[in-house]
């Protein structure tokens, strides 16, 4: 168990198998406790799937985009596969 709050009728548990991360919340509804509310919140990284006709389609219709774009940490040249995007983007 990571944390518990007695008093407030809620428990917090971390479930680590493998690269899997998984918490778990148990909180006492209203009624005094006569039913639960259970949270389960899976980790995993965002997965952001855009293409160049996408990038192409909102600059048409919106006059902007917003993109946000991973660099390595203290380095200042792209990650392979936002380079590939972005150079298809602007032929």
């Amino acid at each position: 168990m990571f944390l518990t709050a007695a008093d407030e009728g809620i428990a917090v548990f971390k479930i680590v198998k493998g690269d899997k991360e998984v918490w778990v919340k148990v909180q006492k509804g209203a009624n005094d406790a006569l039913n639960y509310v259970l949270t389960i919140v899976e980790v995993e990284a965002m997965k952001q799937e855009i293409t160049s006709n996408d990038i192409l389609t909102a600059l048409n219709t919106d006059g902007y985009i917003a993109l946000y774009i991973n660099f390595d940490s203290g380095n200042q040249t792209l990650k392979r596969n936002r380079s590939r995007l972005l150079t298809s983007s602007l032929r």
